[in-house]
């Protein structure tokens, strides 16, 4: 072998040193290209959501100038972002008295980063490109860079939320408006019943205030024989979101009152009601209704209620298997009476009658006037003909006292007719004919007394 001998050793150290230097490059570079592929997918997230959000996002550098301007700015402010950037950031949006009092705070902002208007929501005005002011909510963040504090701000119109917030003023005005100039009373409700508004037609109404008012619940309103018919409404506003009808409540001074009610829910837990007096309502209806079954000399039922009572005394009666007495009577001699002393005096005379029948009877009998002086009386749930007997025997004996009228004290007998369920006849028409039959019969006896019908006598 010629030449210098060889270094194994020393020629084996190279090698590992020149074999483990790539393996550190490898690692750094490996490194590094993560590093710079995490940043590049940070600011395509970044460009990503400045470019797709809704609000104006912008950045200003230390100096005050716009550095970044998205697409939504555009759209918001008038301006391109070539027209925005490297502009003055205040003089561009803001209007004049606002521009004074974020150029008065800006040194601040350029040493500290910090300020009144840093790391809040403010609601301020802003300026488009076209000169317009429109309402804003600002937030502005610092960024501490190189070169200084930077400003990233977030700009959001709120044209249409003032809009509707105007709207919602407006309708809460005119609600407000309304029910203090309704007439109607008005209550707002939890869903308890719990009263939490009621405007001034209902403290008129209830008699109550308003401070009084919302301590109680509709429920404290009802008249005590309402307040199921209260509670089964109050279920059905629940089920139903909607319940009109009448009731009777009770006001502050203890006198109960009709009224016609009208409540809906609003929402899970409100209920808006309505209600109007309608107690004179109530008393027109009840005196129309006294008008078509009473008779209007008396206030006795007159022929219609008293064959409606018939009818049902004689269902009654078949189904129970017991006895009716129906009664037909008249005055003797009212004619006389009528001449003698005038209608007046014999209206009088036919009013004091019906007093004098009415208290001879039990609550369960019914005594009705027909017309002119002629009445007829129901006896139900008879025993036994000794029941007829005694009320007839009294009703003799009560009109053989004299009626004082005015000055005239007036004796008027009366003739009585029976006739009695089943004995007699199954039908009102054959009770009736009966009776008016037996009527005639004590007349022609000489009047002054009672008769059972009897098929035998003439």
């Amino acid at each position: 072998m010629t030449g210098q001998p060889k270094n194994y050793h020393r020629q084996a150290e190279d090698t590992v040193a020149l074999k483990g230097k790539p393996r550190w490059l490898k690692a750094v570079a490996s490194e590094s290209r993560q590093t710079s592929e995490a940043l590049r997918k940070s600011e395509l997230l970044m460009r990503a959501i400045n470019v797709s959000a809704r609000d104006a996002v912008l950045m200003m550098d230390a100096e005050g100038r716009v550095s970044y301007w998205n697409p939504a700015a555009e759209r918001i402010l008038g301006y391109t972002s070539d027209e925005a950037l490297g502009r003055n950031l205040h003089s561009l949006l803001a209007p004049q008295h606002y521009r004074r009092l974020f150029e008065a705070a800006f040194p601040e902002f350029q040493r500290s980063g910090c300020g009144n208007n840093v790391e809040k929501t403010m609601r301020l005005k802003a300026l488009r490109k076209n000169g317009d002011e429109f309402p804003v909510e600002l937030s502005l963040a610092g960024v501490q860079l190189h070169d200084g504090w930077h400003a990233v701000g977030i700009i959001r119109d709120i044209s249409n939320r003032e809009l509707s917030d105007k709207a919602l003023r407006e309708s809460e005005d005119k609600f407000r408006t309304y029910m203090e100039k309704a007439p109607l009373g008005i209550f707002v409700a939890d869903h308890t019943g719990r009263c939490l508004e009621a405007n001034q037609a209902a403290c008129r109404m209830s008699g109550y205030t308003e401070e009084e008012l919302l301590e109680l619940s509709l429920q404290d309103f009802l008249a005590p024989d309402f307040s199921g018919v209260g509670m089964a409404s109050f279920k059905k506003l629940k089920t139903e979101g909607r319940v009109d009808g009448d009731l009777m409540v009770r006001g502050k001074n203890g006198k109960n009152f009709w009224i016609n009610l009208v409540a809906t829910t609003i929402g899970p837990d409100r209920v808006l009601a309505y209600c109007q007096d309608i107690t004179r309502r109530k008393q027109t209806e009840e005196e129309i209704q006294k008008m078509a079954y009473h008779d209007a000399l008396t206030g006795l039922p007159n022929r219609k209620l008293f064959s409606d009572r018939l009818g049902i005394a004689l269902a009654q009666a078949r189904r129970d298997q017991k006895g009716i007495a129906a009664i037909i009577l008249d005055l003797d001699n009212f004619k006389d009476v009528n001449d003698t002393f005038g209608h007046d005096v014999g209206d009088r005379l036919l009013q004091a009658a019906a007093e004098r029948l009415s208290a001879a009877l039990r609550k369960s009998d019914t005594v009705a006037r027909l017309g002119g002086d002629e009445f007829v009386l129901i006896l139900p749930d008879l025993k036994g003909t000794e029941d007829v007997d005694r009320v007839a025997q009294k009703i003799v004996d009560g009109f053989r006292n004299p009626f004082s009228i005015d000055t005239h004290q007036l004796i008027v007998t009366t003739s009585i007719g029976i006739a009695v369920y089943p004995r007699d006849g199954i039908s009102e028409v054959l009770l009736l004919k009966h009776a008016d039959i037996a009527m005639y019969q004590v007349k022609q006896a000489g009047r002054n007394g009672y008769r059972f019908f009897n098929p035998n006598s003439s």
